[in-house]
């Protein structure tokens, strides 16, 4: 850094004097010292250089400022507009989705209830002539419009089968109707010429389903007797007719043999009606009928007739098995007084 000197005149009053400046040189640049001048001294106008210098370092600031602030905008629009795409995308997204909910919600599938009723929907198509079990194991029927069967017979495979109230098909279940009792099996299957055993007991569903009651039943020679409960009877007496008749522990009509009811013998004849009499006296019967007809109910021999071989008169126009038992018995009765002593009578005079 070096000093100078230099001299400059100024005016004091009307005289112009000299005096010396020191001028530092800067290497970088130059510095100027305040003068104090006083009246008309000429100094530099470093304000205005500075001014200027300032102006321009404003502008260019302000250019770059001004740049910033376009390149903001600019930046702050390209922003907006990335924004915007990617709300219209989210936007789009959010539409598919939604349609594909709605799409989704309209394809109807399981049980559906509707105003003309219930019907069975599989991806949106209507089910006909379709079964439906659902997660309880029960079974439903849809008939042929599609519609959920209730209250309703359905047939098929041979098979009888019921649709309830809630349409669930009948399994296990008694049906009660027209004053007659039905039973649908484990399967569904309504019973039909079939015996059904429960609480100790054992019915039988006819012909039609119809469960028998006070109704005779035969099958395998025999012949079984179904009460006003429907439970067939079982070491247990009937009485009908007139007459007693039995049925034993196989639920069978007791015939041509001896049975013991309450602590009393009673003999059931080939018709199954009981009488008191003594074994005795029921062989004594029995070998008179072998010798008069072989035991036959409907042998005839000129005008007699019949397992005693009665005549036709005494019967009085009634030729059935029962009516020959009771005329049989009276005419007994009243000629010999027992069927032990009729047999002893034939005897001795040779008759057989």
């Amino acid at each position: 850094m070096d000093n100078k000197k230099h001299y400059k005149l100024y005016k004091s009053g009307k005289q112009w004097r000299t005096v010396a400046l020191s001028v530092t040189a800067v290497a970088l640049g130059l510095t100027f010292a305040n003068v104090t001048a006083n009246a008309d001294t000429t100094t530099t106008n470093t304000d205005n250089a500075t001014t200027a210098a300032v102006a321009t370092t404003s502008s260019a600031t302000s250019e770059v400022s001004s740049n910033s602030t376009v390149s903001s905008s600019v930046a702050s629009t390209t922003t907006d507009a990335s924004t915007l795409t990617s709300a219209s995308s989210a936007t789009s997204e959010s539409t598919a989705d939604s349609s594909a909910v709605a799409s989704s919600a309209s394809v109807q599938n399981g049980i559906v209830t509707e105003d003309a009723g219930t019907y069975y929907y599989v991806n949106g198509e209507k089910q006909v002539d379709a079964f439906y079990t659902n997660d309880s194991g029960q079974v439903f029927y849809f008939g042929d419009d599609g519609l959920m069967y209730k209250n309703q017979f359905y047939s098929n495979w041979g098979n009888t089968y019921y649709f309830g109230e809630d349409g669930a098909r009948y399994t296990d279940q008694f049906y009660s109707n027209w004053g007659n009792l039905y039973y649908f099996g484990e399967g569904g299957v309504r019973y039909t010429n079939q015996f059904y055993s429960n609480w100790g007991n054992l019915y039988y569903f006819g012909e039609g389903g119809v469960r028998y009651t006070n109704q005779f039943y035969t099958n395998w020679g025999n012949i079984y007797y179904f009460g006003e409960d429907g439970v067939r009877y079982t070491n247990r007496l009937y009485s009908n007719w007139g007459n007693n008749y039995y049925f034993g522990s196989d639920g069978a009509l007791a015939k041509n043999t001896t049975v013991n009811v309450n602590g009393t013998n009673y003999t059931a004849n080939a018709d199954g009606v009981l009488s008191s009499k003594s074994a005795e006296e029921e062989a004594a019967k029995e070998w008179i009928a072998q010798r008069e007809s072989g035991g036959s109910y409907t042998a005839r021999n000129g005008s007699c007739y019949g397992r005693y071989q009665l005549l036709i008169s005494y019967l009085g126009g009634d030729l059935s098995p029962e009516n020959q038992e009771r005329v049989a018995d009276n005419y007994v009765a009243s000629r010999y007084g027992s069927w032990v002593a009729a047999k002893a009578f034939w005897q001795s005079h040779n008759w057989y």
